[in-house]
């Protein structure tokens, strides 16, 4: 089984934020029993939060396939053609 990371934000992308919650997602059964034992720890996400959570990946994941398409190496020719 790979060790998974959570991600970090990079604000000029916003599937960076995408990425950040879906791996939260991936992992939060690990994540949320360790931050409930920190004692400076952010407020844990309620049950509805993470159902909403769930729901924005799903809403979301084709916008974010669409982008890394569309942003991929092999659009670059295309840029030529049209002087960008």
């Amino acid at each position: 089984m790979p060790k998974l990371k959570l991600k970090q934000d990079c604000v000029t992308r916003w599937n960076s934020s995408f990425l950040i919650v879906e791996r939260f997602l991936a992992v939060k059964d690990a994540v949320l029993p360790t931050m409930a034992l920190l004692p400076e720890s952010p407020r844990l996400p309620t049950a509805l939060e993470l159902q909403m959570l769930q729901e924005l990946v799903v809403i979301l994941g084709p916008f974010y396939e669409i982008t890394k398409e569309t942003s991929a190496e092999k659009m670059f020719p295309f840029q030529k053609v049209f002087h960008c």
